[in-house]
């Protein structure tokens, strides 16, 4: 269990809480696809599926060509899309509109579609279609599909969301758009496909979720971010919650090492959502950094994998960065500190210098300061989703809300 004990000035302790409470969902948002352009791992292509609370339909972020069986393989229906909102103009990114929009006319759809994106829009849009299905863009349907110019600069509202655009550097024949949307008063950030610059400072700026690509770990790809980029402007990035997506195979062989949430296909992020404790391990380290006091109990009753450990050790290195007190409790004897140890000081040798800039020798002394939450053995809440008619919906992974 993770206690945030706030002090009082006479030094006694006027509240004792759990950093995470729960609450019923109110956004979820749930990666149908996390990849790249190639398939990278064998994952889907962009598409972050969004669902408000009940009066709200889902939006999509990004179409990308595999889109249509990414939904459908996660129950998540097609025709509940009220828009979807496309960040730039490559294939990976808004190439499975036509698909969704010709998917809804068989399946006889009568609730409109709006497609906003960059200036320009509207034209690649007809142009797709034309491309993979000769005649198709001129076809009566039983609804209307409207396109929405999102204008680097604006704030535009639609579909229930209101959406802000702010122009990044990814050529892809169009202005490419960083996104902010806001959802039932939750706010997701997203940075679409880009090279570093500083309107992502602002774009992230207080929001409940970022969204971030990081194409690759290190190397410098043009036009793309990479994770060292998002390390270095860290503390500029001052959203509640990072996540990172869109990764090549470069990154997913270094995410052990990451210092932010991975996502994959499957995953179903609350925002002020129910917590799964048998999940509360795998929400962000940043959740459990803001405490001034952090009292972490049974140290070492479940084993820790790389996963875990991974998690522990970001926790305790930041927490250490900011000056924040950790108390720990534990039944295990000291003869059995031994395996506990040997799990994080291997995760502390491989994962110390990519995150921190540090050296092992630095961190040594901070490990037993703090440990990860202790798994239930419940089973996770189910989503809440809409689920296509006569189909089936694989399992998927529920991450703890921000």
């Amino acid at each position: 269990m993770l206690n945030d004990a706030s002090l009082s000035s006479s030094g006694g302790r006027s509240d004792n809480r759990a950093v995470t409470a729960p609450h019923e969902p109110v956004v979820t948002a749930t990666f149908a696809g996390s990849g790249d352009a190639f398939g990278s791992g064998g994952r889907y292509q962009t598409c972050i599926h969004l669902q408000g609370p009940d009066g709200f339909d889902p939006v999509l972020l990004d179409c990308g060509a595999t889109s249509l069986s990414a939904l459908k393989r996660l129950g998540l229906d097609p025709g509940q899309i009220a828009a979807v909102l496309v960040t730039h103009l490559h294939g990976d990114h808004f190439g499975g509109l036509p698909f969704l929009i010709l998917d809804g006319q068989f399946s006889r759809r009568t609730a409109p579609l709006t497609v906003a994106g960059p200036p320009g829009i509207a034209r690649r849009l007809t142009e797709a279609l034309e491309c993979m299905f000769p005649g198709s863009s001129t076809t009566s349907r039983r609804f209307d599909v409207a396109t929405v110019e999102l204008v680097p600069g604006s704030t535009t509202t639609l579909a229930g969301v209101t959406v802000s655009a702010w122009e990044v550097d990814h050529p892809s024949g169009a202005s490419p758009l960083a996104l902010r949307v806001v959802l039932a008063g939750k706010t997701i950030a997203y940075t679409g496909d880009t090279a570093w610059t500083d309107v992502l400072i602002d774009v992230a700026s207080g929001a409940d979720l970022l969204i971030a690509e990081a194409y690759y770990w290190d190397k410098n790809i043009p036009y793309h971010l990479r994770h060292t980029d998002l390390h270095t402007h860290r503390d500029q990035l001052t959203a509640k919650r990072i996540l990172v997506t869109h990764m090549s195979t470069d990154m997913l062989d270094h995410q052990d090492q990451a210092c932010f949430e991975i996502a994959h296909d499957g995953l179903v992020i609350d925002l002020q959502g129910e917590v799964s404790p048998s999940n509360a391990h795998r929400g962000s380290p940043q959740t459990y950094v803001a405490p001034s006091v952090l009292v972490i109990d049974d140290v070492g009753l479940i084993p820790m994998g790389r996963p875990e450990a991974t998690a522990f050790f970001q926790v305790v290195n930041r927490r250490y960065e900011v000056g924040h007190s950790t108390i720990v409790t534990t039944n295990r004897g000291l003869p059995e500190w031994g395996e506990i140890s040997e799990i994080l000081s291997s995760q502390r040798r491989s994962s110390t210098d990519s995150c921190t800039g540090r050296s092992s020798s630095t961190s040594k002394g901070r490990l037993g300061a703090c440990e990860s939450t202790r798994p239930s053995q419940q089973q996770p809440r189910r989503p809440r989703r809409r689920t296509e008619k006569g189909g089936t919906a694989p399992p998927q992974t529920h991450a703890q809300p921000a």
